[in-house]
């Protein structure tokens, strides 16, 4: 089969065990004869690469150890420039099925755009509960700062940028028709908060 894996992070710029579990099944794969094509986040480049079947090409939400507010003015464009991404390597590479692998701190609708473009053969593997996480801008303005002043500063500026930056702070709903769940605890947690899953066995760590 020809796939299509996107996450945000794939080793060796990873963070945790959940990148590593994504280069093995992605090891697996290939060893077993498929086609395998990995789209990432940028984490540990500074540049966009494509190196063999790894394409290092999206952008991430922020910097992840330290927010800039900046960032919130960019990510309209960050936005558009990850979905062309999606879009020019769907085109390219014909994928069987999309893979959507880790998603925190990338935006969901890079995953909604593949639901859109392959409708009913998106696949999601979940082993953290990034479909009811805050993204990083709704998490970073949503936070009191360490002092009231800075608080009532960060409170007059979260205003506008929440004007521009809405979506972010509306229920985001992806389709999840075919979703493999690391545990059952993960798939009740996710479950329970209102996300709607219609198949969703549970597979545990390992690509047997």
């Amino acid at each position: 089969m020809n796939i299509l894996v996107i996450s945000n992070f794939y080793p060796p710029h990873h963070i945790g065990g959940y990148g590593m579990l994504c280069w093995e099944v992605v090891n697996g794969l290939l060893e077993r004869g498929h086609r395998v094509t990995v789209l990432a986040g940028m984490h540990g480049v500074a540049t966009p690469t494509s190196e063999g079947h790894i394409h290092r090409r999206l952008t991430l939400e922020s910097d992840l150890y330290f927010y800039r507010p900046q960032s919130a003015i960019r990510y309209p464009q960050v936005k558009r420039r990850n979905l062309a991404i999606v879009q020019e390597l769907i085109q390219q590479e014909q994928p069987d099925f999309v893979f959507i692998w880790g998603m925190w701190a990338l935006t969901k609708e890079v995953a909604k755009e593949a639901e859109r473009l392959l409708p009913g053969r998106v696949v999601y593997y979940l082993a953290n509960p990034w479909p009811i996480d805050p993204n990083l801008h709704r998490s970073y303005w949503d936070t009191p700062a360490n002092s009231p002043w800075r608080t009532a500063a960060k409170q007059l500026m979260r205003m506008p940028i929440r004007f521009w930056l809405h979506e972010e702070w509306q229920p985001f709903n992806l389709q999840f028709e075919h979703v493999l769940c690391c545990s059952a605890a993960q798939r009740d947690q996710v479950l329970k908060a209102g996300v709607k899953m219609q198949n969703c066995p549970v597979v545990y760590e390992g690509i047997d």
